[in-house]
């Protein structure tokens, strides 16, 4: 029988929502983060004449110190250049010789538009130093200034900037350097220039750390380095290697692996059905979820498989170790933020075999084929008990706040904002925390922001690792999850953007401090189209006796209406959905994988990530604490 009539009977056994997926499916590897060259950018490393020029009067040289008053030792002399130039998608360069008068120049490039954008930006920016009320106010107030003995080491940082910044364009042709190296592309097909961008902007930190120029060659597919130092070369040709395993690293596919509790117990039956699921809508077939259906097992079987419990239990957690490992070897290479948690809900099947009735061995044997799908759904039934039910159990969780009783925690509100960068249609998110004082006065706890993929989908997994249990009709879910950095030149919008959103003074709160309205208040920017906003409320509780803290959230989604569609006075946001999570995480988790968000371009988290680093007690322990959360707030229809 040929493959592809294999593939034939597979399409008849199974059934699902998700599409057969062929053995010979080829990848396509993602694009490096980087900073994509703007227009003004692009057209300075074509050596290209600027298309603007600037100057800066003596008195602002002279009246304003980059970096607090000292010459800088590292990084941009001035670097609100570096964010006005980012803000009007120029390019700036300062020269290093300033005129006869002591005045310096500034080029610019870019559109005509923009670069008339960055000078009135620059006039905004030196206008303090350079106005006369800012002269007179200077008898008063002591101004950070450029001594006279300061001035050549300003200078000197300028002309470093300016000597290193040449190696981002292409070398010149009559000089020839004595140190070079050469890397083959490894693939034919997802080429450098696809990858690391048109002009190699990936590479862009390592050619003036290096200090090497790094060019492309389509026609024999290789990156060719060249410098005056032969280590520095070598280094960044090392670098320029990994750097191609950080972005095949990326578009893996997650590590994805389903692990059923031993059956044991009197909800155990002889057989299981697999029934339709639909906790909002209908949705037909698409997703089933597995319930014991039947007689009870006869006195010996449930023997045999209660004797058999231990090797299940240890086989799952080899599986998971498995999964770890596979997943950390992943996350050397890959730059993001990243964050572990155990999220609780319904486990269910997308894709399975047809028999929709199966015996309990028949049931193993799928569960263990590649071919199986599933997840673990928010939905959670007894959602309104949840609050209730951990107040109910002060031997099991403490307030994590500054809260003396179960009953008094009141919740951190988040604005979670999804929006569209109208320039280049780039998807971003932004969190926004407000937590309330002892007087119930909103503070703003932290900003985070972070880059979607082209879908927009708000979490990128690349471990999940589903714990089922059918008899208590309950799952846990064990997630790696990866934010990406937003790019620089869009970080402009967002800060605006963000210096919007406000959370007025709740007038009034239900049980447990739950707000049923918009707790945010925020102003549209114009760069910025807003998709998505979900309200989130997270209780947070510390589990006794260990490091873990449990969450409980309320997330209402409000979606974008469609202006072609929407009725006269409508808001422009609309409820999707409400639904309510748990989480079990660990505040160290967040320290152990900062690591990875701090990577350069080529570079690796030096260890690779161990079981210990995430249960330092033991995979057994942090299930059994999985355990104890489910029993105590619980409860199945």
């Amino acid at each position: 029988m040929s493959m592809i009539d294999h593939e034939e009977e597979d399409r008849k056994e199974w059934q699902g929502a998700e599409a057969f997926e062929a053995r010979s499916r080829r990848h396509i590897i993602k694009p490096i983060l980087f900073n994509a060259d703007n227009p003004g950018e692009a057209s300075w490393r074509r050596k290209a004449a600027p298309n603007g020029i600037f100057t800066l009067p003596k008195e602002f040289t002279m009246s304003v110190a980059p970096q607090r008053g000292r010459a800088p030792s590292e990084g941009s002399v001035f670097p609100e250049l570096r964010a006005i130039a980012e803000a009007t998608q120029t390019m700036i360069e300062p020269s290093a010789r300033p005129t006869a008068s002591g005045e310096l120049i500034l080029q610019l490039w870019g559109t005509e538009e923009s670069v008339d954008e960055a000078k009135e930006k620059i006039k905004e920016w030196i206008d303090p130093y350079t106005s006369s009320e800012s002269r007179k106010s200077r008898n008063w107030a002591k101004i950070n200034s450029i001594t006279p003995e300061m001035l050549p080491k300003v200078r000197a940082q300028i002309e470093e900037e300016a000597r290193k910044a040449e190696f981002k364009r292409a070398p010149p042709a009559d000089v020839i350097l004595p140190a070079s190296a050469t890397f083959d592309w490894p693939s034919d097909y997802d080429r450098p220039d696809l990858v690391a961008g048109k002009s190699l902007e990936a590479y862009d930190s390592l050619r003036t750390g290096m200090e090497c120029y790094i060019t492309y060659d389509p026609h024999k597919n290789t990156i060719n380095l060249m410098g005056a130092d032969f280590k520095k070369v070598r280094k960044a040709m090392l670098r320029v290697r990994s750097s191609y395993f950080g972005a095949v690293s990326r578009d893996r596919p997650a590590t994805v692996v389903y692990l059923i509790q031993p059956f044991m117990g009197d909800q155990v039956k002889s057989r299981i059905s697999l029934t339709p699921y639909t906790p909002n809508k209908p949705q037909g077939d698409n997703m089933r979820l597995p319930v014991f259906k039947g007689e009870r097992l006869k006195v010996e079987e449930r023997v045999e498989r209660e004797s058999q419990a231990n090797d299940v239990r240890r086989r799952n957690t080899r599986k998971l170790k498995a999964a770890l490992d596979r997943t950390s070897q992943t996350l050397r290479y890959y730059k993001a933020t990243v964050r572990f948690r155990a999220r609780m809900g319904q486990f269910v099947l997308t894709r399975f075999k047809k028999e929709h009735e199966q015996s309990l061995d028949y049931f193993d044997d799928m569960m263990d084929d590649e071919q199986v799908k599933g997840k673990v759904a928010n939905d959670l039934n007894f959602s309104y008990l949840l609050l209730s039910q951990v107040v109910q159990h002060p031997e099991l969780f403490t307030p994590a706040s500054h809260r003396q009783k179960l009953e008094d925690v009141t919740p951190v509100y988040i604005g979670s904002f999804v929006m569209e960068h109208r320039k280049d249609s780039a998807i971003l998110k932004l969190d926004v925390a407000f937590e309330l004082d002892r007087d119930g006065e909103p503070f703003c706890q932290s900003k985070a922001w972070a880059s979607l993929n082209e879908t927009g989908d708000r979490e990128h997994s690349i471990m999940n690792v589903c714990i089922a249990d059918i008899a208590e009709k309950s799952a846990w879910a064990l997630e790696m999850l990866t934010e990406d950095p937003v790019q620089n030149n869009r970080m402009p919008s967002l800060h605006k953007f963000a210096d919007t959103i406000k959370m007025p003074q709740p007038k009034t709160q239900g049980e447990h401090g739950e707000l049923d309205h918009q707790f945010v208040d925020y102003a549209p920017i114009g760069e910025l189209m807003l998709q998505s906003l979900h309200l989130i409320q997270t209780w947070r509780y510390n589990i006794k006796g260990t490091l873990f803290t449990l969450e409980i959230s309320k997330v209402h989604e409000l979606s974008k209406v469609n202006p072609d569609t929407a009725r006269p006075n409508q808001k422009m946001l609309k409820t999707d959905n409400i639904h309510w999570t748990v989480n079990v995480t660990r505040p160290e988790w967040s320290s152990t994988l900062a690591q990875n968000i701090r990577l350069g371009i080529g570079e690796k988290v030096e260890q690779q990530l161990r079981e210990k680093d995430l249960f330092p007690e033991g995979v057994k322990s942090f299930t059994d604490i999985l355990d104890k959360v489910r029993q105590a707030i619980h409860r199945p229809s």
